[in-house]
């Protein structure tokens, strides 16, 4: 029934109440440190909770959740992320960047090499890296800018200068792989409906794709967000063939899906145990011990209003619009809520 303390952090100033650092990846670091001295401490009534009863709250997800990938996991201090990240900051979104920049440029030389080297693909994993090195270089020398590979499989006739063909042989199964990627990909230029360009997009990625080590520590993520990634492209292509399945060009698919894939989120499985990173619209729910406050910078807390761009406030407040007034109350009694939610003990950091 009591109402939590608010712990300050020893400084020569007295009325510090809340803990200043740098930057946001400081005030994680700061908190790792101080929970650490904390641990060590011979008086119990320091020591913090144990870490699953202990959560950092924030009002912004980002950059918190990226950065406690690094950080705490360098700190060796476990945490559990409640939140859904964007699909579009997933590696596996990388790929299909790479794919639609090998069809937008007719497969210039950058893009075959990019493709290749994608570590989730197939097409280039039975290469060393030299033999792609050496398609790089050759591809420089010709002076190659795109256009299929035509050119490349013409070089290959039996009239081709013999100077020429030893530098072809050293090139032969990565000019192979990136043919494989023309022949598979082609399809997706040539289809003549909008769905059946996406099938054959789909159609690729499951010929190529290439599963992790089961015992990677990043297969499962991996795995979730492939999978994520693949139903987003299912779903337009459903919505396509239902709706509107003119054929598209290849820039105007390339923005479709992006847009699509940038519209969806992804909420990973971080941890089962440790530290709790919580939003602090859900941290006042939450059943903890202790709490630490981060990000405490005017433009975050409270949460700016969105102000309309078609309406002038006075007609919103006719219609019964909170005002700017009765917003930040609002906030207030929110944040308010957020100081009495832990069990025992409350802390704040900011940054400069």
């Amino acid at each position: 029934t009591a109402p939590p303390v608010l712990i300050a952090p020893e400084t020569s100033e007295p009325d510090q109440r809340w803990f200043l650092v740098r930057d946001r990846e400081e005030e994680l670091a700061e908190l790792v440190r101080w929970l650490k001295h904390r641990s060590g401490s011979p008086h119990e009534s320091v020591r913090p909770p144990e870490l699953d009863r202990f959560g950092v709250v924030f009002q912004r997800p980002l950059p918190y959740l990226y950065l406690a990938r690094q950080v705490l996991t360098d700190g060796e201090v476990p945490y559990q992320a409640l939140d859904a990240l964007p699909l579009s900051g997933e590696p596996f979104s990388a790929t299909i960047d790479s794919i639609f920049a090998f069809l937008e440029s007719e497969a210039n030389r950058t893009s075959i090499i990019e493709l290749l080297s994608s570590p989730h693909l197939s097409l280039g994993s039975a290469l060393h890296p030299a033999e792609i090195a050496d398609l790089d270089a050759r591809l420089q020398d010709m002076k190659y800018a795109g256009g299929w590979l035509e050119r490349l499989r013409g070089s290959e006739s039996p009239d081709a200068p013999k100077s020429r063909g030893s530098k072809a042989r050293k090139t032969e199964r990565a000019l192979a792989a990136a043919t494989a990627a023309v022949d598979g990909l082609r399809s997706v230029v040539d289809a003549g409906t909008a769905s059946a360009q996406i099938d054959a997009l789909l159609g690729f990625l499951q010929t190529f794709d290439r599963r992790p080590v089961d015992d990677a520590s990043w297969a499962s993520r991996h795995l979730r967000a492939r999978a994520a990634i693949v139903a987003a492209l299912q779903a337009l292509r459903d919505a396509h063939a239902r709706h509107d399945d003119q054929r598209l060009d290849i820039v105007e698919l390339s923005g479709s899906v992006r847009r699509w894939i940038d519209s969806q989120t992804f909420a990973p499985r971080t941890g089962g145990d440790g530290i709790r990173l919580l939003d602090a619209a859900a941290a006042p729910y939450s059943d903890l011990d202790e709490i630490r406050i981060v990000g405490l910078v005017e433009r975050d807390w409270p949460e700016p209003a969105r102000r309309s761009i078609f309406y002038p406030s006075s007609i919103l407040t006719n219609l019964g619009w909170p005002a700017d007034a009765s917003r930040t109350a609002a906030g207030r009694a929110e944040f308010h809520d957020l100081l009495h939610a832990p069990a025992s003990r409350v802390s704040a950091s900011l940054f400069t």
